[in-house]
């Protein structure tokens, strides 16, 4: 927690288990679809069994956080 700047999670449940683990004291605890208005959160392919689909849900979240890190570190 100490030497990250973002910790991401996929749903209410991911984050209720790190605020059991993590005081989030700087505020670095984020949901993965913050950077996707379209995308509340990651569905959990246990219970649904659409796999694919949470693949392209986690996806497109990578490339929006990793396209915002480009442009604040301006590479």
């Amino acid at each position: 927690y100490d030497q990250s700047d973002a910790i991401y999670y996929m749903d209410q449940s991911n984050l209720s288990y790190l605020r059991r683990i993590v005081d989030d004291r700087r505020g670095i605890l984020r949901p993965i679809t913050e950077l996707v208005p379209d995308l509340e959160e990651i569905e959990d392919p246990w219970y649904t069994g659409r796999y694919q689909r949470v693949v392209n849900q986690i996806r497109r979240c990578v490339e929006a956080i990793l396209a915002d890190l480009r442009k604040r570190l301006d590479l």
